[in-house]
């Protein structure tokens, strides 16, 4: 049923839902572009999951490495997605990520630059950063994105999604510190990053039940998606 005994609302241009990896760096670029921005993380603080390790022909790093991977070794490193997740892979998310990594990442790397929390780049022409400075590099954006008007709402988990009449999601409704409802409004768009949900069990054995055997591999430990 709609929550409907709201004690606050706010207008944004964008509503971001969770403040990880993926939600600090929505509120980043849509501060980046001008845009006003509410963020809805249940924890008080923001998170990082785990280690960064992903980017090929970014310019940054083939600058830095002088490795350009081809066509065909990103068509055999698909494959190998593929084959280790028996197959198991939405193949257009797939080619979602290696469609867009190399911008996204080079996006990444410059605002780490810029907050002197540099990418390294390793001999096959990959980025990486290790746990920690992930950690450090997604505390830094978080504070840049403050700074460019982002308003972050700590221990406030998102619990509906509001809609209008016409169906499309208009805001989100997070439940406050003190138990009371806010109701972020959002003009131009609502983005859920509410991923690492390798911690939460129902959504583990709803959408990857063949991962419930293993540990959480969500960091930290209480960020369960």
């Amino acid at each position: 049923a709609p929550i409907t005994n709201i004690a606050k609302t706010k207008d944004y241009d964008v509503v971001v839902i969770g403040a990880g990896a993926a939600g600090v760096i929505t509120a980043l670029a849509a501060t980046d572009n001008g845009a006003t921005v509410g963020v809805l993380q249940k924890a008080s603080r923001v998170y990082s999951h785990g280690i960064l390790f992903g980017s090929f022909n970014a310019p940054s790093v083939v600058a830095a490495t002088g490795i350009s991977w081809s066509d065909e070794q990103i068509v055999e490193l698909k494959r190998e997605f593929q084959q280790l997740t028996n197959y198991a892979c939405q193949t257009d998310l797939l080619n979602k990520y290696f469609d867009n990594v190399a911008e996204a990442m080079e996006w990444h790397i410059q605002h780490g630059i810029a907050v002197n929390q540099p990418h390294m780049f390793n001999k096959n022409g990959v980025s990486v950063m290790w746990l920690n400075q992930v950690s450090q590099l997604n505390a830094a954006l978080a504070e840049v994105a403050q700074k460019q008007g982002a308003t972050f709402h700590f221990g406030t988990p998102a619990v509906q999604l509001v809609i209008n009449s016409s169906g499309a999601v208009t805001g989100a409704i997070g439940k406050d510190t003190d138990g009371s409802y806010i109701q972020l409004n959002a003009k131009k768009g609502v983005v859920i990053a509410t991923g690492a949900y390798g911690g939460n069990k129902e959504l583990l054995a709803r959408w990857c039940p063949d991962a419930t055997i293993f540990k959480n591999g969500a960091y930290p430990e209480d960020n369960t998606g």
